[in-house]
């Protein structure tokens, strides 16, 4: 039977642990350029598009993982409807400040001049929402191509580049928006506004933690697709204990930077990168050596019940 036509087994961390992973790092990027324009657009409040951007984006994904287990793919046309019912969500909710009797008001007008739809703060909402939606589907997509056992090497080499540029393109406009929080415009003249470990630090911090996160949940997805198509037994929860660790791992890492003699600049930053990165080649390393030793070791049975099923 070709496992291709079988049934996708149900898998709790794909289904909702790589959702919200997804979800936080476009709300984090969501969250620094919310606080900039808030800052340069002191009549604009924005806070609202935070949450909204995170529940949406699971729910896309978390909705994609239920179709995907039952080999139903979203067309296009169901794509841009998805984004039309987005739009129009968004629009209650820039009211959430003003109040419902202002958004009655608003729509009669909207009845006689339909222009006054799109005002200046539904605009700006409507191009971080969708921006962000659509990185977080990009993303999702590029850690599901890495799930195929029948891939080629090329295709998973294309997939953990596309999940690298994605994550290095989300990091790069994080950065952007926490310098651009701390300059200070006077006059004719800017200034940079001594840095703190405030959300100017950790918010970065927790988008990279959650980065580390990502590459874990496509670490796994190559390795359980080679399982697979070796045909491999692989224990249920895995998927489990791989995320758990994870977590654990991004927390220890985390807390030993925070704990670091940083002063009061985002050194912090620049010490949770470097960390992180030792402590993930040194994990690699240890967890090669354990599956090479794992494979020696039932390289010789697997041989055995191959050649009893042969003969068979």
């Amino acid at each position: 039977m070709n496992s291709r036509s079988s049934p996708t087994p149900f898998d709790g961390t794909a289904l909702f642990f790589r959702p919200l992973v997804i979800s936080g790092m476009v709300a984090c990027i969501t969250s620094g350029w919310v606080t900039v324009l808030e800052r340069f657009l002191p009549t604009w409040q924005g806070g609202y598009l935070v949450l909204l951007t995170g529940l949406v984006t699971l729910e896309t994904l978390v909705a994609e993982q239920r179709l995907r287990a039952r080999h139903v793919r979203r067309s296009l046309p169901a794509r841009l409807a998805e984004a039309a019912v987005l739009l129009l969500l968004l629009k209650p909710a820039t009211y959430l400040r003003r109040g419902w009797a202002a958004l009655g008001e608003d729509a009669r007008r909207w009845l006689t001049r339909p222009a006054t739809f799109l005002d200046a703060e539904y605009i700006i909402g409507a191009l971080v929402l969708l921006t962000m939606w659509l990185l977080a589907v990009e993303i999702a997509v590029h850690l599901r191509a890495l799930e195929d056992p029948y891939g080629l090497p090329q295709d998973r080499a294309w997939g953990i580049a596309a999940l690298k540029d994605r994550f290095v393109m989300g990091a790069v406009v994080l950065l952007m928006a926490v310098g651009l929080q701390r300059l200070e415009v006077s006059g004719t003249s800017l200034a940079l506004r001594p840095a703190s470990v405030s959300g100017l630090v950790l918010l970065p911090m927790l988008y990279v933690g959650l980065g580390l996160l990502l590459f874990g949940q496509a670490r796994l997805a190559i390795l359980r697709a080679g399982w697979e198509r070796n045909e491999v037994p692989v224990a249920p929860e895995l998927g489990r204990r791989w995320a758990g660790w994870g977590v654990l791992f991004v927390l220890g890492v985390t807390a030993l930077a925070l704990l670091l003699p940083a002063g009061n600049t985002a050194l912090g930053l620049y010490l949770f990168a470097w960390l992180a990165l030792l402590a993930t080649l040194l994990a690699q390393i240890v967890l090669f050596l354990l599956f090479a030793l794992l494979f020696l070791l039932l390289a010789p049975c697997l041989a055995l019940f191959r050649v009893q099923e042969g003969q068979g």
